[in-house]
């Protein structure tokens, strides 16, 4: 199975959101395909308004691996995906995330709470999710992840237990802007945007920490501001879970607004080493990068003609079912198909 994520734009949709692009923020949505390593047949897709990859693997992933619960998948995808949470929770469902490593990396440090069980034999050589999900949270490489896995151990980690932010309230948007000039960056929510004290509007540009820290920035803002609120050429603020207001330091304002302490309590994981396979991550490029090609290139889909997600899923889905039967073709031939589809075998055509 070979995954990949495409971005395309969209009309104008008010489900929506703004999605950053090269050429600045547009309405759009992210597009993953999880494709047929051995011809190229997409096997699912998935329709997203995240405009990062970061977070989607196993969501996708899970789709396919629901059609073929007793074999154990190999996900390929780039480095757009580290997730190390979903991909234990890839690992624990029966599928292996060849993500891309960063440089100098060897392998990646996952860890998965820890519950003491006996697990059986039957358990071990088990290629179930069930079963796979109990052996590692038990300490116990499974065979199937003999030659992936190793390093094995259970250790005790410090966890901040609670949130981390008590959100300041408003009455509405007028009432975050008033106080955003008063030297704070104030997050709106709903259109998931953010007020400077200058009065500009920061837009999503990313996240880290495993997506628990989201960032903001508009880089065309700074470059016409007079605060100058940093020594960079844009500022890019960070808001933590739960967080929508942040100080700013030029305005003597505490940055940590409403932040919390938290109580630190010590629980036991499961720490093991996972090692991709660095000859399918080789592969990952001519996969993932021909279906999107075909049907932008080919079927001129560099972008829809509908408008929300539910359409956006169906036209997605048409497209997708030309691609797949040309590739039948291919792999097939005519014949085969044409016979398939009227239910009367092959059909020879002179």
């Amino acid at each position: 199975m070979e995954k990949n994520a495409q971005t395309q734009k969209s009309l104008t949709d008010p489900e929506a959101k703004l999605m950053k692009f090269k050429t600045g923020y547009e309405v759009g949505y992210n597009i993953q395909t999880a494709t047929n390593a051995k011809h190229h047949l997409i096997a699912d897709y998935q329709v997203s308004d995240k405009p990062s990859d970061h977070g989607l693997l196993y969501s996708a992933a899970q789709e396919v691996k629901e059609k073929h619960p007793d074999e154990i998948l190999n996900a390929i995808a780039d480095k757009g995906y580290r997730d190390k949470e979903g991909m234990v929770r890839c690992l624990e469902s029966g599928i292996i995330p060849n993500v891309h490593l960063a440089d100098k990396e060897e392998y990646f440090i996952l860890e998965t709470p820890y519950e003491p069980a006996k697990v059986s034999e039957v358990q071990i050589n088990s290629t179930k999710a069930e079963d796979l999900k109990t052996c590692l949270r038990a300490g116990v490489i499974p065979k199937v992840y003999e030659k992936v896995i190793s390093n094995v151990e259970v250790v005790e980690v410090k966890v901040a237990v609670g949130p981390a932010f008590v959100p300041v309230e408003f009455d509405g948007v007028e009432s975050m802007i008033v106080y955003a000039r008063e030297g704070f960056f104030v997050r709106d929510l709903k259109s998931n945007c953010v007020f400077c004290p200058s009065g500009e509007k920061l837009r999503f540009c990313g996240s880290r920490s495993g997506g628990k820290v989201m960032l903001y920035c508009n880089k065309l803002a700074c470059e016409r501001c007079l605060v100058k609120c940093c020594e960079s050429k844009f500022k890019v603020v960070d808001f933590g879970l739960g967080q929508n207001v942040v100080g700013c330091r030029v305005f003597g304002q505490p940055v940590g607004v409403g932040r919390l302490k938290r109580e630190v309590v010590l629980r036991r994981v499961v720490r093991f080493r996972f090692f991709v396979n660095l000859v399918l991550l080789d592969k990952r490029k001519c996969l993932s990068e021909h279906p999107f090609g075909v049907v932008k290139r080919w079927h001129d889909g560099a972008y829809f003609l509908l408008r929300g997600k539910v359409e956006v899923l169906g036209e997605l889905g048409l497209s997708f079912l030309v691609y797949n039967i040309g590739r039948a073709i291919k792999v097939l031939g005519f014949g085969v198909v044409m016979g398939a589809v009227v239910g009367r075998g092959s059909v020879f055509v002179s």
